[in-house]
Formats: C-alpha cells, structure tokens, sequence
C-alpha cells in the first residue's frame, strides 16, 4: 500500500479581534469602577457607549453621563485624587490603545463636562497647569467645587473652580509659602487660550527653600497668574 504524502496545512491566520460595540449601557446604584489607570467607588447613575477591540485593540466610551456620589477616585493605581465627593454631568474617552498609553497618558484622552464637589487629597495634579505659568509648584489639600471643563489634557472655555484649602504650598524656586487659603482657576469663554490662577493666602509663611529660614509671615498674600 503507497501512502499518499501528507499535504501540508496554511498556517491558520491571526485574528484581528472582535470589536464590541454596547450603545446606552446603564448602572445604577453602588459602582467599582476601574476604567484603565482610573478606578472609583461610587453610588448613583452611569450611562455611556463602549466600543472596545479584543486583542489589545483601541478603546472609546462615548456621550457618557454621570449623576454620583465619589466614595473615591484613584488615578495610575495610587494616586488618590478625591474621596466622598460629587460629579454630576458628561464624560468621555476619545479612541485610545491602552497598551501604547499606559499610566497618565490616559488622561490625554478623557473630556469632562460637570460641575463638582469633592475633598481634594493632594494639590499636586495642578503643577501641570501652574508650571506653565512662571514655574510655580502647588501642593496641599483642601475642597473643590465647581464647574470643570477638561478636554484632552487642557482646561479649556468654561472651567470655574474654586479650592479652599486648609493646607497649602506655593513654591517657586528658591521661595516656599506656606499656609491656609483659597485658589481660583478659570478660563473664560472671552479668552479661551487664557487659564487664570489667583491664590489668596490666609494666614502664611514665606521660607527659603534651601535653609527653611523664615522670610516673613502674616496673611493677605495675593498671587495672580495668567
């Protein structure tokens, strides 16, 4: 008996992955949610669009709204931003691929659209901005309320925020004040291109970084940036 030789097989293909589209997806109630290098304990409603690619492929969430108590928001795993606060209106995340965009990168694609109220654990996430104008530092804690307006990685026409805090840092090298006081950031529909910083201090002292050797100290200290 001639055996007939075996007739090789065509590799099989690598698939591209399905892609998952849920339109009007809906949660009510007590949530964890762990979108990416964004995780939160909260309690209300949520809605949005999901479109995500299996195999690594990009991801979106689309016309997202949000109605909800912040039990807290950690960003990039450790990073805990808030913690029993509010945030009632829109979200979204434009198409990214979470693996080409680890950790804070993935805030580059995130638009906000409403108004919130919620203690803030650290001042630090301002440097960014406060960088951009004359090479200040922030950091403290404190509260935060009002109208946020975030596309993209910039605060863009609309932001009205108002921090009041019981702890506070403003450094510009070699200068360090420290204290209690209020921070508004705004940008105006009249001047889209323009963030607007003021910092008011309470009561404050002003050190020199490298000694620590008080400078002065009193209260009424009024920053302006632009």
């Amino acid at each position: 008996m001639t055996e007939s030789p075996a007739t090789p097989r065509k590799p099989r293909k690598e698939g591209t992955g399905w892609t998952i589209v849920v339109d009007d997806i809906r949660a009510q109630g007590s949530h964890d949610l762990w979108l990416y290098q964004i995780r939160g304990a909260l309690e209300g409603n949520v809605s949005g669009n999901v479109s995500i690619k299996t195999r690594g492929g990009p991801f979106s969430l689309s016309g997202g709204k949000a109605n909800v108590e912040l039990r807290s928001l950690t960003l990039n795993k450790d990073w805990e931003v808030s913690s029993d606060g509010s945030l009632k209106g829109g979200f979204e995340l434009a198409t990214f691929v979470p693996a080409e965009n680890p950790g804070l990168k993935t805030l580059g694609f995130l638009s906000v659209d409403a108004d919130l109220d919620a203690p803030v654990d650290s001042l630090e996430f301002l440097d960014f901005y406060l960088r951009r104008l004359h090479g200040l530092e922030v950091d403290g804690k404190g509260r935060m309320k009002g109208h946020l307006k975030y596309d993209k990685g910039n605060l863009v026409s609309g932001t009205q925020l108002a921090i009041s805090a019981d702890e506070l840092v403003l450094a510009a090298v070699p200068y360090e004040v420290t204290g209690t006081g209020e921070i508004d950031i705004a940008v105006k529909q009249e001047a889209p291109e323009t963030l607007n910083v003021g910092v008011l201090f309470g009561a404050l002292k002003a050190l020199h970084q490298d000694d620590r050797g008080l400078l002065f100290s009193g209260e009424g200290l009024a920053v302006e940036a632009q």
